[in-house]
């Protein structure tokens, strides 16, 4: 029998996704997959939403999310954490300060947009978000909706990418930080498609701040670079996830779901390893 797959990177419309959380699992099990991550940008609103999901179709599900993080020398990192208690109240207080201050960021960039002659008001940005968490996907349907833009790639190589005139940067939390708000809520932390922003150097130093794993397979890593990043990971004794950071069948520039056929046995290895933190911590 040959070794099934899973998706350790998929987000739902509780953050910047399309599809509703309660839906995910069923997504999953029609690619095949045998488990799966809700790994939200900075929320953890849809976990009991896709577990309940999930035992009904008998998929494997992670509570997980993706925490936002910057550093001056490498700009915008982001931190997966797998295995979180999504009810810990450190964790909630945390992400609510998020969610204040992305709304914040959210309204420099239209204010940027406005400046620049674009007239996207920001109640319509808002609207998008349907449960309240504001992303710049949300800033580019709305350019995209109101004919600035052709296409949701235009919106961000001409306006929200990083070094655009209307990009503002995600300052919520130091990598370390992000990395010891995951490990408060009982997870591991995993660097997000680290690619070539954080050099070795710099995911070894993670690594002795608790760093536990890095994002081997994502649709922005080629099969040279994952080999690299699996042979860091191997040196620095780090786990190795993957996944195809989807967003839903509307959203582009993103991996199809299972696209990155990421083994089975990583996913044994993450839960093995979380299994032990847990009783280290107990």
């Amino acid at each position: 029998m040959s070794e099934r797959h899973v998706d350790l990177h998929l987000h739902s419309d509780r953050s910047d996704g399309s599809v509703p959380a309660g839906e995910l699992a069923r997504h999953v099990a029609a690619a095949d997959l045998r488990a799966f991550a809700l790994t939200d940008h900075d929320t953890v609103d849809g976990i009991a939403e896709a577990r309940a999901a999930s035992v009904d179709l008998e998929v494997e599900m992670v509570a997980g999310i993706e925490v936002s993080a910057y550093e001056e020398r490498w700009g915008s990192v982001h931190v997966l954490g797998y295995f979180v208690d999504e009810t810990d109240a450190d964790l909630l207080r945390t992400l609510d300060g998020f969610r204040a201050r992305r709304a914040e960021r959210a309204r420099e960039i239209v204010q940027r947009l406005n400046r620049m002659g674009i007239a996207v008001p920001f109640e319509e940005v808002a609207a998008r978000a349907r449960h309240g968490l504001i992303a710049r996907p949300h800033v580019a349907r709305a350019l995209l909706d109101g004919g600035w833009v052709a296409t949701w790639e235009e919106a961000f190589e001409r306006f929200l990418a990083a070094d655009r005139p209307a990009y503002v940067p995600a300052r919520y939390a130091t990598v370390a930080g992000a990395i010891a708000l995951v490990h408060r809520a009982g997870g591991l932390a995993v660097l997000a498609h680290p690619g070539r922003s954080v050099p070795e150097e710099g995911i070894a130093a993670l690594r002795d701040a608790g760093l536990d794993g890095l994002e081997l397979w994502h649709p922005e890593h080629g099969p040279a670079l994952t080999r690299a990043l699996d042979r860091i990971a191997g040196r620095l004794g780090l786990l190795r996830t993957g996944g195809s950071d989807w967003h839903g069948p509307v959203r582009a520039g993103h991996g199809g779901l299972g696209s990155q056929r990421v083994p089975y046995r990583y996913y044994e290895d993450l839960r093995a390893a979380a299994a032990r933190a847990a009783t280290r911590g107990a």
